[in-house]
Order: C-alpha cells, then sequence, then structure tokens
C-alpha cells in the first residue's frame, strides 16, 4: 500500500522534472551529483530555471510577509540583493523555499484530482 506522502514526493518530483528543473528529494538533496550527470549546456538550463522559480516563489512569499519585511527577509534569508555569492544557509534555504512551493502546488493538484473523482463516483451511484 502507497501511503499519501509518497504520492505526493513522487508527484513533487515529476513536476520539477517537468518544469526543467533537477529534482529536491525531501529525503536527499543531492543536486551536486545530479547536475554532474547531465551535461554542461543541459545543467546550465536546469540552474536558470531553478534560480526562476526559487525567484518565484520568493515574491509568493513576500505577498504573505508583505513589502515593509521584504528587504531584510529577502536579504537575509535568501541573499537576495546583496550582489554576493549566498551562503551555505541561503542556498539550502532556496532548494527549501521552491520544494515547498512545489508540495504546495501537487497538494493542489491531488485535491483538486479527489474532488472530480468524488463527483465521478457519486454521479454514478
Amino acid at each position: 500500500m502507497v501511503d499519501g506522502f509518497e504520492v505526493k514526493d513522487a508527484l513533487i518530483v515529476s513536476m520539477m522534472l517537468e518544469s526543467g528543473i533537477v529534482p529536491l528529494s525531501a529525503l536527499h538533496d543531492r543536486v551536486c551529483k545530479q547536475l554532474e550527470a547531465l551535461s554542461p549546456e543541459d545543467a546550465r538550463v536546469a540552474k536558470r530555471k531553478f534560480r526562476k522559480a526559487w525567484r518565484r516563489a520568493a515574491k509568493n512569499s513576500i505577498k504573505i510577509y508583505g513589502r515593509r519585511e521584504r528587504e531584510t527577509f529577502m536579504t537575509k534569508r535568501y541573499g537576495l540583493g546583496t550582489g554576493q555569492q549566498p551562503t551555505a544557509k541561503q542556498k539550502h534555504n532556496r532548494k527549501s523555499i521552491v520544494y515547498t512551493a512545489t508540495w504546495r502546488a501537487a497538494t493542489s493538484l491531488l485535491e483538486a484530482t479527489c474532488d472530480v473523482v468524488k463527483r465521478t463516483l457519486q454521479d454514478e451511484t
């Protein structure tokens, strides 16, 4: 029997692959090894797509926290707008926010799918 977490995790990996970024597993995020397996051009594209995904997720989190806290929150937590290389913790936070945003999208997709299945089953009876 497959539990809900495994289904969501598989859906997240699928959604990340579909969007062209290297999947970040909840259990191990060995992104460097996965990027090394790609050709240099494919790795560059995957990195660019990841940067786009985390910026989108960061902008969505601004809506939650508000614009006032934006500068300090984004600078400290993600290293956005500093003009310097992000620290290891900031890189981890970037991976985390992309995974969380994908998790939310997967959850809403599963809920919508379950609603459609329930309605279909109710219509048949």
